[in-house]
């Protein structure tokens, strides 16, 4: 170096140490990534893993789900099937009444009775996919409308009989229709489950026409599971 000139700063031993300070410092670093990115591949497979499994309960939660709602959907029909059977000759028997505009019947407390026990069979909460909850919402409604019309019918001792008995055939007519839509919607959801075509019969006889079930044989369109 000539005299009287200032050392350059590599020159120096200053920035030789400093230099060697630097270099250990990013040799500790690389180690420490080493370790961490090589030590980690476990770890960093773990999130991975904690999200397939938990794709996987969820798929099990859906599948638990769909049984339980088809398991809902097949005891649901049958007891719309039995309800429809068995309340067949109390209809008769209050269309009758109806027609011929007679004072209540002492028969009307039974009928009003049976009404109400099968109305509670579907009063309790019960939930399912949105087609089934709108299947069980419109059997309920169906059988409160029937216990309705026959409380009012035989409130028909009191005031104005035709009057009466003119809103208690209005509030059958209304339950019947809401039969015939929730028998149609258990028709579709038995398809969608897999149980093929299933036709509740209808409520009420010719005394009123709701929505007319189709033609298909019982079972069409069925699949296995």
């Amino acid at each position: 170096m000539p005299p009287g000139e200032e050392p350059r700063p590599w020159h120096t031993l200053t920035f030789w140490i400093g230099g060697a300070t630097i270099g250990a410092l990013v040799a500790v670093i690389a180690i420490v990534l080493a370790v961490a990115l090589g030590g980690g591949d476990d770890e960093a497979a773990s999130p991975d893993a904690a999200l397939i499994g938990q794709e996987q309960t969820a798929e099990e939660l859906q599948e638990q789900f769909a049984e339980r709602d088809r398991q809902q959907v097949e005891r649901m029909t049958g007891e719309a099937k039995e309800i429809a059977d068995a309340f067949g000759p109390t209809l008769a028997a209050f269309d009758e009444a109806l027609r011929k505009r007679t004072p209540p019947t002492p028969a009307s407390e039974q009928w009003l009775d049976k009404a109400d026990d099968y109305a509670e069979q579907f009063r309790p909460t019960e939930s399912g996919e949105t087609a089934t909850n709108v299947a069980r919402a419109a059997l309920r409604e169906s059988l409160e409308g029937l216990v309705n019309a026959i409380a009012t019918y035989r409130l028909a001792a009191s005031g104005n009989p035709d009057a009466i008995i003119a809103r208690a055939r209005n509030q059958r007519d209304i339950a019947i229709r809401t039969w015939s839509a929730a028998s149609t919607q258990i028709d579709a959801i038995n398809i969608a489950a897999g149980f093929g075509h299933q036709h509740v019969p209808q409520l009420g006889g010719e005394a009123v026409r709701g929505i007319a079930p189709d033609t298909l044989p019982e079972g069409t369109d069925a699949q296995e599971d």
